[in-house]
């Protein structure tokens, strides 16, 4: 299919002006993303789908209180339908359609692969691995909660620095003093250390 420059450079301002980059939950718990567009005139819509040879016209949907007509909408739904969409119009998008698009595909990606959900965002200790700095993905393609791996190797170090030491596995941790001990500091008077 061959699309001139002009029809492009057209459905990349309508699609900045009306449309939207966003992540839909499906019944099983994953989200997905989507592209949509809705208009109360059917035939800029399928001018658009024309343009782009990607989605589906929907509706018409029922008025709402902000209308008299009722709703058209275009939607591109999945990865790789939204991700085509996005790199057709990326040259003409401008920088707030191009953010929200990268950020919906990679809010995608960084899902944990199907058979492993996560509660709402979080591990099973509760930590927030919806921030990309609280991830980390091994080698056989599972993600796994960065601050749990760093707690079991702090641990792992602790076990390894007590067996090394003869200090039994079930003695408490000391620390330094405590708040309101009393410490010893070094005398300040230079005849006592022999000056």
């Amino acid at each position: 299919m061959k699309v001139d420059r002009e029809s492009l450079a057209w459905g990349a301002g309508f699609f900045d002006g009306e449309g939207c980059f966003t992540l839909t939950k499906s019944r099983n718990g994953r989200v997905y993303p989507k592209a949509c567009i809705a208009q109360v005139d059917r035939a800029v819509l399928d001018r658009f789908g024309r343009v782009t040879g990607l989605g589906e016209g929907r509706g018409p949907y029922p008025r709402r209180k902000f209308t008299e007509r009722s709703i058209y909408q275009y939607t591109t739904d999945g990865h790789e339908g939204v991700q085509a969409l996005l790199a057709m119009l990326w040259n003409h998008l401008g920088r707030v359609k191009r953010t929200q698009g990268r950020s919906v595909l990679l809010g995608f990606r960084a899902q944990p692969p199907d058979g492993r959900k996560w509660r709402a965002g979080r591990c099973r200790r509760g930590h927030d691995v919806s921030i990309p700095g609280n991830r980390q993905i091994g080698a056989d393609g599972r993600v796994r909660c960065l601050p749990c791996r760093q707690h079991a190797n702090r641990e792992r170090l602790r076990m390894k620095y007590r067996l090394r030491h003869g200090i039994p596995l079930d003695a408490p941790i000391l620390k330094g003093p405590r708040k309101g001990d009393a410490v010893r500091l070094p005398s300040r008077n230079r005849q006592s250390e022999g000056w």
